[in-house]
């Protein structure tokens, strides 16, 4: 795996089986040449892996991005979208980032038995090319439930030509079907997911009207090994058919124009060289309760033991911090979990009976982080700002 723009890789020991899931495992970092071995490893319900070492601040300015696209007959609302909406996406992504040369692609597939397996446009700087193949594209073919999905992955994955040292690899994969599951399709899958993750490129599925749980579950798999984000679509879009209830806790309906453009934009932020985080000292203040995702209460002036003993409300300070976070908690919390930016978990605290405790940052690059935990089924959100050291 590959560090993406905040740092961070994500390995996923044993990702296909179950063998050998207790072995003993080690790190290798290779940066510039050398490598370093990390020997103690631990898995991630045991902490994170911190390995610093001595590297030169060399932002990318270049990024890659990809549409792979079923192009079967019930891909009609989904291919029509495309052509309408995704010029003004990458316009907008181009112009937020005049300082980094974004290049697109797009392969188009259908099944085995149809007219063409996969059609590819190579990576251009002019979003004209990408956008004008797009046009040309009109969906047919297919009949059957699965569609050649590992045939259109291998070509954008193998045959398009990455670049490198790129600052962010994605690969917006939309689609309405799963890949074949006979063995060596599946086999197949499984390599081009493990190819990915080793080149840095990140899978992004979207997912349309048609997909049935299994699919879902395979999608949001291939997302997580890979470092990408699952998207859905919803009946709220107007687009294709009917869609399935999406297997999570909770979720925001956003347009896809502005999904495609926050997750882009959060793929390529990266701070400056030596730059602390910049934050809002009216939002961020010392000393907080956690209500819920949109309220907070200012107990600056009041102490803990005043405060009616309610189930969820959690204090923490000193925010900012350099390394120490100390969480106080009133009534029954049982676990809590820290996020970064993405939304992603870094770690997970068993809290259950204890009232107060600490979360060490210290090794964790500058940035904005989340404490979180669950109330009666809803979650509670709070901001962390962790500064340079």
């Amino acid at each position: 795996s590959l560090t993406d723009n905040t740092g961070k890789a994500e390995l996923w020991a044993n990702i296909f089986n179950e063998e050998n899931k207790d072995q003993k495992l080690q790190i290798k970092v290779v940066y510039d040449g050398e490598s370093f071995i990390y020997k103690k490893s631990t898995k991630f319900h045991d902490g994170i892996n911190f390995i610093r070492i001595n590297a030169k601040c060399n932002v990318p300015k270049i990024a890659d991005i990809a549409f792979v696209v079923d192009a079967t007959g019930s891909m009609g609302d989904e291919i029509s979208y495309l052509k309408l909406e995704l010029e003004d996406v990458l316009n907008k992504i181009k112009k937020q980032h005049s300082n980094i040369a974004v290049n697109t692609a797009s392969v188009f597939y259908r099944d085995k038995s149809d007219d063409y397996l996969t059609k590819k446009s190579e990576f251009s700087s002019d979003i004209k090319t990408t956008i004008n193949f797009i046009r040309k594209q009109f969906p047919g073919g297919g009949g059957d439930f699965p569609e050649a999905v590992e045939e259109g992955l291998n070509t954008a994955i193998n045959d398009l030509k990455w670049d490198n040292d790129a600052l962010a690899k994605v690969i917006f994969l939309i689609l309405d079907a799963p890949p074949h599951s006979d063995k060596e399709s599946i086999k197949k899958t499984q390599k081009l997911t493990q190819k990915a993750s080793e080149k840095g490129i990140r899978i992004v599925p979207v997912t349309a009207s048609g997909i049935n749980k299994s699919t879902e579950y395979l999608m949001r798999s291939i997302a997580l090994a890979t470092n990408g984000t699952y998207v859905f679509l919803t009946d709220d879009s107007g687009i294709g058919n009917s869609h399935i209830k999406p297997t999570t806790d909770e979720f925001q309906v956003e347009l896809l124009n502005d999904v495609f453009i926050r997750l882009i934009n959060q793929y390529l932020t990266i701070p400056e060289c030596n730059e602390d985080v910049i934050f809002n000292e009216k939002e961020i203040k010392d000393t907080l309760f956690i209500t819920d995702n949109n309220e907070k209460i200012d107990t600056a002036k009041t102490d803990i033991d005043t405060i009616k003993q309610e189930i969820g409300k959690v204090k923490y300070y000193p925010n900012p911090t350099f390394d120490i976070l100390n969480i106080e908690i009133v009534g029954n919390i049982e676990e809590m979990f820290l996020a970064d930016v993405s939304g992603k978990i870094l770690q997970r605290f068993n809290v259950k009976n204890q009232n107060r405790f600490q979360i060490n940052l210290n090794k964790f690059p500058a940035g904005i982080y989340f404490i979180q935990y669950k109330n009666n089924e809803i979650w509670k959100t709070g901001k962390i700002i962790k500064r340079k050291t």
